[in-house]
């Protein structure tokens, strides 16, 4: 209703403006269809911009027009520098350090560390330079679709080939488009170490301006990281400083070699080392989606969140990986407790067939360690994460299958190893667990097998959940 309203106010105004431009006398001939009688109105001929006048008597309607054109339109730098302006006056003091190459010398700016929503001013203090940003992002404003940006859907691998393809096509462009301006590491970080830079910005294979940003104050409020204050606490500690600084440097135009320009990867990495030995701070193997994995993993609360990501990556090293080693021994053992669960480092090499010589498998088991007991680990723990990277991106109902066998005894499970299973797969109530049970256990054994609960849940709006990949671009539990 209110948005309804804004859009007739706007109406108004603009027809006012249409009057004081000389058409003040306009002529209606036939009676407009309501909306439910005429969806669409298509009007011709269409032969000058003063046709915009019926958009705004029409309601105004909703308008099919271009998304984009190479130039920024004629207001675009003044009101990024107007932005500029307002960070400033908002407090932050913004030293730039360097020359911003033009778009013919870099059509590709790549700045990091990004550590903060206040990173956005690169956007305007670069004359509107064309942003990656997220779809999710596209409600943030209407100021940065002068930009001209890239939206992309993270979840989508389609979204991303359509994004590379963009990328490439602007960045060889001869039209006028605004350098392009890309955040290549993905997601926030602390400043602390550079991680894995994505590959995006590179895929053209033209020369890019590297780019650091620097936060240096003795209170650090801005930055927003995975786990840490949100954004609107972190704006308030902002705004209770009397200045907050920010240096922006542009180091010399980075010119690809052949071998850059045929491996995007290798690339990246280069202009990372670069950016990292002009920061003075070390490089990490750390992804966005590894901090997806991690944060994934913590929100539907399994053991060692921290730990996931690079025990993912060991299980490659050890080659694990490729043998599903683990869904075979889960699936061959009677039972596990606490007496054949508790390893020492040669037992778990043992059940894991691992040299115990090898660094990787030593690393391994120590990402499994709780300080509490130094000296063992769970092996039940360890089974659970390498299970769930197994099933990572399949039904969640092979997880489950799995699981059976982990917390039940024959691949029978009891009430409470029943809910074991699901608690990290799908939110569920004790009530609706105790329903499936009974519905599954019809004799009263009191354990049920894998087959007698996919039976319970054929009508269940439960089976739907587990129907769904195991994907931790949900970061929430279903």
């Amino acid at each position: 209703m209110v948005n309804g309203q804004l859009r007739h106010l706007t109406a108004l105004v603009m027809r006012t403006l249409f009057l004081f431009g000389s058409f003040n006398y306009i002529r209606y001939k036939g009676v407009r269809a309501s909306p439910k009688e005429a969806p669409v109105i298509c009007v011709a001929p269409h032969t000058a911009f003063y046709d915009s006048v019926c958009v705004v008597l029409f309601g105004p309607s909703a308008v099919v027009a271009k998304y984009e054109t190479a130039s920024l339109p004629f207001f675009g730098r003044p009101l990024g520098e107007f932005a500029t302006l307002a960070y400033t006056c908002a407090g932050l003091g913004i030293t730039i350090r360097g020359r911003q190459a033009s778009r013919a010398e870099a059509p590709v700016l790549v700045v990091s560390p990004h550590s903060s929503f206040l990173d956005a001013v690169i956007i305007y203090v670069t004359g509107l330079s064309s942003p990656l940003v997220r779809n999710a992002d596209r409600n943030l404003g209407k100021l940065i679709d002068y930009a001209q940006p890239i939206y992309v859907c993270r979840e989508d691998p389609h979204s991303r080939q359509t994004t590379i393809r963009e990328i490439i096509q602007r960045a060889n462009s001869k039209e006028d488009w605004p350098q392009i301006l890309i955040f290549p590491e993905g997601t926030c970080t602390n400043r602390t170490s550079l991680i894995k830079f994505k590959p995006g910005a590179f895929y053209p294979g033209v020369p890019i301006q590297p780019v650091l940003m620097r936060y240096p104050n003795k209170v650090d409020t801005v930055t927003w990281t995975w786990e840490g204050p949100n954004a609107i606490q972190l704006l308030w500690r902002t705004l209770t400083q009397f200045h907050t600084f920010c240096e922006i440097e542009f180091l010399p135009v980075y010119y690809p070699s052949e071998a850059e320009k045929a491996n995007p990867k290798l690339y990246a990495d280069n202009v990372r080392m670069l950016m990292a030995k002009a920061l003075d701070i070390p490089i990490s193997d750390y992804t966005f989606d590894d901090c997806k994995l991690m944060t994934f993993v913590k929100n539907v609360g399994m053991p060692h969140p921290a730990a996931i990501a690079d025990i993912g990556k060991l299980r490659e090293t050890l080659k694990i990986a490729a043998t599903d080693r683990e869904s075979k021994i889960v699936a061959s053992e009677r039972q596990f407790t606490d007496a054949n669960s508790l390893l020492t480092y040669p037992q778990f090499a043992e059940r894991m067939q691992l040299d115990v010589q090898q660094e990787a498998a030593h690393n391994l088991f120590h990402k499994l360690i709780r300080p509490e007991t130094p000296d063992v680990i769970d092996f039940r723990e360890y089974l659970l994460l390498a299970l769930f990277l197994i099933t990572l991106y399949k039904p969640k109902l092979i997880f489950v299958e799995s699981l059976f066998h982990l917390y039940g005894v024959n691949g029978r499970v009891n009430r409470t190893q029943l809910y074991q299973t699901l608690q990290n797969l799908v939110r569920i109530s004790q009530k609706e667990l105790n329903s499936i049970f009974l519905q599954a256990d019809p004799d009263n054994l009191g354990t049920i097998d894998y087959s007698q609960f996919v039976k319970a849940i054929e009508r269940n709006p439960l089976l739907a959940k587990l129907q769904k990949n195991n994907d931790p671009n949900n970061l929430r539990l279903g």
